[in-house]
C-alpha cells in the first residue's frame, strides 16, 4: 500500500459515522458527494447502518454492543453486573460470552427469523456460507467458522461430479480400481479444476486434456470463456 493510500485509509478509520445515514440509510449529502462522514454497513441485529466500514475495532465493538443488549433482554431475571459490561477493559471477556452463543436454527436455514424482527431471539444469527448457502458461519467465533468451512469443502469435494467424465471426484473411479492404477487414482482423487467465470468443475486431468485438445478457453458445458482454471487440491 502506498504512503498516500495508507494515510488515506487511516483517515477513513478515524472518521465518524454519518448519523443520518445510520438511522435512515440515506444521506442527501451523499448524493452530492459532499458528506464529511463515512456511511456505515447495515447491521442485522439493530437494523441500522451502524457498522463502520473501515475501522475493525469500532465494527466489532458495535456488534458486541448489539449482542449485549440482546443478552440483557433475555437475561433480565439474572443478576448481571452492567457496570462491568460497559467497561472498555472488559471487551475481551464480553466477546468470549457472545462468541459462545449458538447459531439460530431458523435463521441458519433461510436467513429469516421472526424472533429477530422482534429483537427477541436468544441465538446468534450467522453469516451466509457461500459453499452450502446456509447462514451457518458464526459471526464471532473464528474457530467455529473455520470448522464449518472445512466441513463444507470436504462435503463439496466428495460429492461433486466431473462434467466431462461424470465420475464423482471425491471417489476413486471404478475403472482405475480394477486396473490397479494407483498413481492415476491418487491424482484424480486429490485435485479438481474450477472454471474462473462459471460454476462448473472438472477433474483436473479432464479439463486440462479438453482445453489442450480443443485449444479453447470456453467452459465445455456453458461455453463461457475462462482464461484461468483454478486448481484445488483435496486434503
Amino acid at each position: 500500500m502506498s504512503d498516500f493510500d495508507e494515510s488515506n485509509y487511516e483517515s477513513l478509520c478515524e472518521t465518524s459515522l454519518c448519523q443520518i445515514y445510520v438511522r435512515d440509510g440515506f444521506c442527501i449529502q451523499q448524493t452530492q458527494q459532499n458528506c464529511y462522514f463515512v456511511h456505515g454497513d447495515f447491521c442485522d441485529e439493530c437494523q441500522q447502518y451502524a457498522l463502520h466500514p473501515f475501522n475493525i475495532d469500532l465494527r466489532k465493538q458495535h456488534e458486541i454492543d448489539c449482542m449485549i443488549n440482546k443478552l440483557m433482554k433475555k437475561l433480565d431475571n439474572i443478576e448481571i453486573d452492567t457496570e462491568k459490561f460497559n467497561e472498555h477493559n472488559d471487551i475481551d471477556e464480553i466477546y468470549d460470552i457472545v462468541k459462545s452463543g449458538s447459531i439460530c436454527p431458523h435463521y441458519e436455514r433461510n436467513g429469516r427469523c421472526s424472533e429477530q424482527e422482534e429483537q427477541n431471539c436468544q441465538f446468534i444469527h450467522g453469516d451466509r456460507c457461500d459453499i452450502c448457502g446456509y447462514y451457518s458461519l458464526h459471526p464471532f467465533c473464528e474457530q467455529d467458522r473455520e470448522r464449518h468451512i472445512k466441513k463444507c469443502i470436504e462435503d463439496f469435494e466428495m460429492k461433486q461430479t466431473c462434467a466431462i467424465c461424470l465420475e464423482i471426484m471425491g471417489q476413486t473411479p471404478e475403472s482405475n480400481r480394477n486396473n490397479g492404477d494407483h498413481d492415476e487414482c491418487e491424482q484424480i482423487e486429490k485435485s479438481f479444476g474450477l472454471m474462473k467465470n462459471c460454476c462448473h468443475i472438472f477433474c483436473w486431468d479432464c479439463i486440462q486434456t479438453w482445453r489442450t485438445s480443443s485449444n479453447a478457453v470456453e467452459c465445455p458445458i456453458c461455453r463461457i470463456p475462462s482464461e484461468t482454471v483454478i486448481k484445488t487440491v483435496f486434503q
